[in-house]
């Protein structure tokens, strides 16, 4: 995984990759030789399909609620 380091220094920021659970909580910094510490960051996930909007998470759009059938009455569950 790639991990993002920035100098207290400089303020220089770089990537570093390690293993995932192995990263060190500071490295040395390429350009000045201080010390950086790990920033953390937003993960870049990015999820595809319908449904995955802000106020959807997983709800089908408008067009395939249409399709779905409609809740059943207590009436359509009683035999005639």
């Amino acid at each position: 995984m790639r991990y993002l380091y920035q100098c207290n220094d400089c303020g220089t920021r770089e990537e570093r990759e390690c293993p995932m659970g192995e990263q060190p909580p500071t490295v040395g910094c390429s350009r000045c030789r201080g010390i950086a510490r790990r920033v953390f960051t937003a993960p870049s996930i990015h999820y595809k399909g319908t449904g995955w909007t802000g106020a959807g998470h997983g709800i089908p759009d408008l067009d395939e609620r249409a399709k779905l059938p409609g809740p059943l009455e207590f009436d359509d569950l009683l035999e005639e």
